[in-house]
């Protein structure tokens, strides 16, 4: 039952995605990515974790783009699969990403450029420190 709910999982994910990029015709959907989708065992519903390339407008935009565009993709969908019920799509933003990016941010801020903090590690196990050499 877990694989089978793994699999419709993964093919509406994929469905959705390329229904947004595709098929809907909206601005304000463009820089949206689909992240997961969790269909519930009786397959009247489904949340979908998307993503916003963007600011806070643009979220909102997305968010106000999903509850108009909501039913019209919902067809789309029901066309692409072959399910007993088309799940009703319940769309909900998924801060992660953006938290991410903000982390690494913060990281960048306090040791600088990651690549050369690494560097500055492999060269103190590497034994080329000054310590090594006296």
């Amino acid at each position: 039952m877990i694989d089978r709910m793994a699999r419709i999982n993964a093919q509406v994910k994929r469905e959705l995605s390329l229904i947004i990029q595709r098929d809907i015709a909206d601005s304000r959907l463009q820089f949206v990515s689909v992240l997961r989708v969790v269909v519930s065992r009786d397959l009247r519903n489904a949340r979908v974790f998307y993503s916003v390339l963007g600011e806070d407008f643009e979220i909102e935009e997305a968010k106000e783009a999903f509850r108009g565009r909501g039913g019209a993709i919902r067809r789309i969908l029901a066309s692409r699969v072959r399910f007993r019920f088309v799940p009703e799509l319940i769309f909900e933003y998924d801060r992660s990403l953006a938290d991410s990016i903000k982390i690494d941010e913060t990281l960048k801020e306090i040791y600088g450029d990651i690549p050369d903090y690494k560097q500055g590690q492999s060269q103190e196990t590497s034994g080329d420190s000054p310590e090594s050499r006296e």
